[in-house]
């Protein structure tokens, strides 16, 4: 550090070891504290704004129609399709993840996996 003497010269003065020890210490210690507080200030933040946006979704729900007649009908109308697809020795996870999803869509009944084909749980399946 630097003191400013007469005639606005600029002398180093002189810092005690320990000293500079103990300052450089604790300084670490307030940055770790910091950056704690910091992180938890950040995941309290996230954690707010997604209780906020859930009120917002849950305050909004009378724009929604739930006519329950409307509902019924349209869970009838997703009713499986009596169709089965077997996917015999398909190598790539990847397809047969897609395979999956598309039979999901289409509401097929069932999938079935034969040979080495991969089967879920696979990571690649998602």
């Amino acid at each position: 550090s630097f003191v400013r003497g007469g005639g606005g010269q600029q002398h180093a003065a002189p810092i005690p070891a320990d000293t500079s020890a103990a300052v450089a210490a604790s300084t670490c210690e307030a940055f770790a504290v910091g950056d704690t507080l910091l992180a938890d200030a950040r995941r309290a933040a996230h954690h707010i704004s997604h209780l906020m946006r859930a009120e917002r979704v849950r305050s909004a729900e009378y724009v929604r129609n739930t006519d329950p007649a409307a509902t019924a009908a349209a869970s009838v109308a997703r009713s499986a399709i009596p169709l089965r697809l077997v996917l015999d020795n398909v190598r790539s996870a990847y397809n047969v993840g897609s395979i999956f999803r598309t039979a999901d869509a289409a509401r097929l009944a069932e999938v079935i996996t034969c040979g080495f084909t991969p089967h879920p749980p696979h990571p690649k399946l998602l």
